[in-house]
């Protein structure tokens, strides 16, 4: 039922069709502005009672919709205290993988050690078999059971000396680079007992033997004799008789002789390898001229 002429019907909307109350406050509002109070009392209050709620007040089931637009602070905590935990556990798992790696790494060096334990076993039971079965062929040879008895007693000299200077060498481990053996001391004492009498018969013949005619050399002198031709390939006077001739010194002539007769000594191919090897000092001297010279042959054969 329509009113007058630029106003709105004075019924109530049907509540089938009511609108928001938004527009139900506006439209009272406007109507009170035309007409006056022409809406009942009660529906004003009912309508001011709807409107007083905000629309925008969240139902209570809204949280549950939106969490991450209505609590945001609480989220960002949460993914935080996640990332944390993430990196606490990598840090363990980084630990333990730090202390998988160094027991590989100790467990390859046992398995290393054991493989060099094995090849030297795998070695000795070689010898030991070839061994008993050289046993087994010269079972009834005597010469070579002799032969083979002075070999295991030389050995066993052998042995004996070498634990004696182990024993030694680990007792001064701490000393300083020395002769600390009493054996290798009086070695050494002998050896250059033995240089300073060559030397010393060296230069008390150079003088003797300036007359060519002297070349007979005494019994006393056959070792400066043997060093000359070895040397040269000349007798001991015509030796002298070159090196005045060319004008060599005595002191040179001296060292030559002499280093011959360390050499002869030292290389002389009529001595055992197990004499020549019981000498330190005489094999670390052999060893130091063989790496001088580019044919370590022709040292021997000389």
């Amino acid at each position: 039922m329509a009113g007058p002429k630029g106003t709105f019907p004075t019924r109530p909307f049907s509540l089938r069709a009511r609108p928001s109350c938004a527009s139900a406050k506006r439209t009272w509002i406007f109507c009170r502005k035309q007409e006056g109070s022409l809406m009942p009392a009660p529906r004003a209050r009912r309508s001011v009672i709807a409107e007083t709620a905000s629309p925008q007040t969240p139902e209570p089931h809204a949280r549950a919709h939106y969490p991450s637009q209505q609590f945001p602070h609480s989220d960002t905590h949460i993914r935080k205290n996640q990332l944390e935990a993430l990196e606490e556990e990598l840090a363990k798992r980084s630990e333990q993988l730090q202390a998988a790696l160094k027991s590989i790494e100790q467990q390859k060096d046992y398995i290393f050690a054991l493989s060099n334990r094995l090849s030297s076993a795998e070695r000795e039971c070689k010898s030991f078999e070839h061994s008993v079965k050289k046993a087994t062929d010269l079972q009834n040879d005597i010469t070579a059971q002799s032969n083979l008895r002075y070999e295991l007693k030389v050995l066993r000299d052998q042995h004996i000396k070498m634990e004696g200077q182990r024993r030694v060498v680990a007792l001064s481990q701490d000393d300083e680079v020395r002769p600390s053996s009493q054996s290798v001391r009086e070695e050494f004492e002998l050896l250059v007992a033995d240089l300073k009498d060559a030397c010393s018969s060296v230069n008390i013949t150079i003088p003797a033997a300036v007359n060519p005619s002297d070349s007979d050399m005494t019994e006393g002198n056959t070792a400066l004799e043997s060093w000359s031709r070895r040397l040269t390939g000349l007798h001991f006077g015509r030796l002298i008789s070159h090196a005045l001739q060319t004008d060599i010194s005595d002191i040179h002539l001296m060292t030559a002789l002499t280093a011959t007769g360390v050499a002869e000594l030292v290389f002389e191919s009529s001595f055992p390898d197990f004499l020549t090897k019981s000498s330190p000092m005489l094999d670390q001297y052999r060893e130091h001229i063989l790496t001088k010279v580019h044919k370590p042959s022709e040292i021997s054969t000389c």
